[in-house]
């Protein structure tokens, strides 16, 4: 799992290099948190607290029946991979 930063999207990790270095290795998961990127951008603010964050990652997880992940994060991403763990 693969979590931009503040004000960036899924977009980074390819501009980066990230995906193209990690891609044979791992299954990546790279998902815009919300209000960013292609993410869903609700009005109101208290919807982007990490907790909606870590359940936004956690839902995706479950869709994909993946019970454990590595995680990557900076900035904001790290931030949420703190709330996650």
């Amino acid at each position: 799992m693969l979590q931009h930063g503040f004000t960036d999207s899924l977009e980074s990790w390819y501009e980066q290099g990230y995906v193209e270095e990690l891609q044979d290795a791992y299954q990546l998961i790279l998902i815009d948190a919300r209000g960013h990127g292609a993410s869903d951008k609700p009005h109101d603010p208290a919807a982007y607290d990490f907790q909606s964050n870590v359940t936004d990652i956690l839902a995706v997880l479950d869709a994909l029946h993946i019970p454990t992940a590595y995680f990557l994060g900076y900035s904001m991403g790290g931030q949420i991979g703190f709330a996650l763990a």
